[in-house]
């Protein structure tokens, strides 16, 4: 299992919303999106990702540890083998074209 967190500080989500032409909508005020963020935070399961980068950079973060937990998982049931590796990369090659 992962849970992803995409953290962000409400202030540049806010940004980024209106930069795109859009505007905030009731849920998303600054004092909502940060008490939000602190419970997220607050899950130690989590792993947290910045997505103050580059979408290019988030994804390619957000991938690497969906890899790591897709491996993980295969190797429980495979074994540590050249197998299971190439089981979670055809897994996420599949998953990544739909």
């Amino acid at each position: 299992d992962l849970l992803l967190l995409l953290d962000l500080p409400p202030e540049t989500g806010l940004s980024r919303i209106a930069a795109r032409g859009d505007r905030a909508n009731a849920f998303e005020t600054e004092a909502n999106l940060t008490r939000c963020r602190g419970i997220f935070i607050g899950i130690e399961e989590a792993v947290r990702v910045d997505a103050t980068q580059s979408a290019e950079v988030v994804l390619s973060e957000a991938l690497r540890h969906v890899f790591a937990a897709v491996k993980k998982v295969t190797q429980a049931r495979l074994g540590a083998t050249v197998e299971a590796d190439e089981a979670a990369q055809r897994f996420l090659g599949a998953a990544l074209v739909e």
